[in-house]
C-alpha cells in the first residue's frame, strides 16, 4: 500500500555564491567568478540566481543546473564557503555582479501511511487500530457490566 503513494519532495539548501567578476568567453557564453559564502556549491546541484532578492532565473515551473564549475582552471565536484569559483550555468548567459547563486537538491522522501519521516508505521499501524476500536466502543454507548468504552472498569476520576 505505502509503494503507491507519490514520494514527496523536499528541497535541499547547499549554499550559497555571490558572483564578483563576469568573464565574456565566445564559445562558451557568460562565466561568473563567484565567491562561496555559504555551505558548499556542488556541481550536481540545481541553482537559481537572485537579484535584489528575487529569483530571476529560472522561472518557476522549471530548474537550471551548472554546466561547469572550476576553481583555479581545474573542473572541481564541490568548492566549499570561503573559496572562490568560476562557475557557468545552463542555457543562461544573463548574469550581473552582485547576484547571488544559490545551490540546492532535490530529494525524493517516500512516504508512508503514517506520515511520519521516522520508521515505526507497524506500531503507529496498531496504535491506531486501538484507537479505531475505542472509537467505536465510545460510540456505542456505556457497558451494562460498568466498564467504559476503552475496556477497563470505571473507577471515577484519575487522580
Amino acid at each position: 500500500m505505502e509503494g503507491k503513494l507519490k514520494p514527496r519532495e523536499e528541497v535541499i539548501h547547499l549554499g550559497r555564491a555571490v558572483v564578483r567578476q563576469l568573464f565574456k568567453v565566445s564559445r562558451s557564453g557568460t562565466i561568473a567568478g563567484c565567491f562561496v559564502t555559504q555551505g558548499t556549491i556542488e556541481r550536481s546541484a540545481k541553482v537559481r540566481v537572485i537579484r535584489g532578492g528575487v529569483v530571476v532565473y529560472p522561472p518557476p515551473d522549471r530548474t537550471a543546473s551548472l554546466e561547469s564549475l572550476r576553481r583555479f582552471k581545474e573542473d572541481a565536484r564541490d568548492v566549499r564557503e570561503g573559496f572562490e569559483c568560476g562557475l557557468k550555468i545552463a542555457g543562461y548567459d544573463d548574469i550581473k555582479v552582485d547576484d547571488v547563486i544559490e545551490a540546492y537538491r532535490i530529494e525524493q522522501i517516500q512516504r508512508t501511511l503514517d506520515n511520519e519521516p521516522s520508521g515505526g508505521s507497524k506500531s503507529r499501524l496498531n496504535h491506531d487500530r486501538r484507537l479505531l476500536v475505542r472509537a467505536a466502543a465510545f460510540a456505542r454507548g456505556p457497558d451494562p457490566k460498568g466498564q467504559t468504552a476503552g475496556g477497563a472498569e470505571h473507577q471515577g476520576p484519575a487522580a
